[in-house]
């Protein structure tokens, strides 16, 4: 192929490979305008007939009783955890203590409900609140029963919450237990005791919009 050639076909190339980058970026980010709003458009929200809370019937961190009626005329944000989890559950806890913190001075509540019962006791949900300067009035963690924990996460939000003996964790006082896979998202719940969307906790722009949905719900509130 003649020299002059080569410089016009990898010209060409370049200049195709450019205007397709361009055009990813140009859908990704509405072309710099409103991003915050823009990327997290496609935050989905989720048919209130396919997503749900449960009745359910759990105790906090103190051992007080939580059912869903605590959910009724609060707006709420929730996640799931397990005091043992080295993995996603650092990530949820500390985007919950930001936005407790980005929301103080308003009336969301924040529930923490554990994915492992059987370990996370009043006693260490207690101590796990300690560890993330947990405003315990606002922000409770709750425990109980399984099956009602599996039947918030399955049956109501439809997430998978499964163990996995591939991937195991080490125990601080010696024994091992198996991974348990979960929600990663934060889901925020309105004054109806619906689940109004879900948020991803890796997410920035996610989290943003967790703030303004919040706020939104509780203007509709009044």
């Amino acid at each position: 192929m003649p020299r002059a050639l080569k410089v016009v076909v990898v010209v060409a190339v370049a200049t195709f490979a450019l205007s397709t980058w361009a055009l990813v970026k140009l859908v990704r980010l509405g072309d710099g305008r409103n991003r915050d709003r823009q990327d997290v458009s496609t935050v989905t929200r989720p048919p209130p007939s396919l997503m749900f809370i449960p009745e359910f019937t759990l105790v906090d961190q103190d051992g007080r009783t939580v059912t869903r009626d605590a959910l009724q005329g609060r707006v709420t944000v929730m996640d799931f955890i397990f005091t043992h989890c080295p993995f996603v559950c650092p990530i949820l806890s500390e985007r919950m203590s930001d936005a407790a913190a980005a929301l103080k001075g308003t009336p969301v509540q924040f529930l923490s409900v554990s994915v492992d019962p059987e370990r996370d006791t009043p006693e260490a949900l207690r101590e796990y609140a300690k560890l993330h300067e947990a405003d315990t009035a606002r922000w409770r963690f709750l425990t109980g029963d399984k099956a009602q924990v599996d039947a918030i996460v399955r049956d109501g939000l439809k997430f998978a919450l499964v163990e996995d003996p591939n991937t195991p964790i080490n125990l601080p006082g010696g024994g091992v237990m198996n991974n348990i896979i979960h929600p990663s998202w934060l889901i925020l719940v309105g004054p109806d005791g619906d689940v109004f969307s879900f948020y991803r906790a890796s997410d920035e722009d996610h989290m943003r919009q967790l703030l303004v949905d919040a706020r939104d719900l509780l203007k509709q509130k009044r």
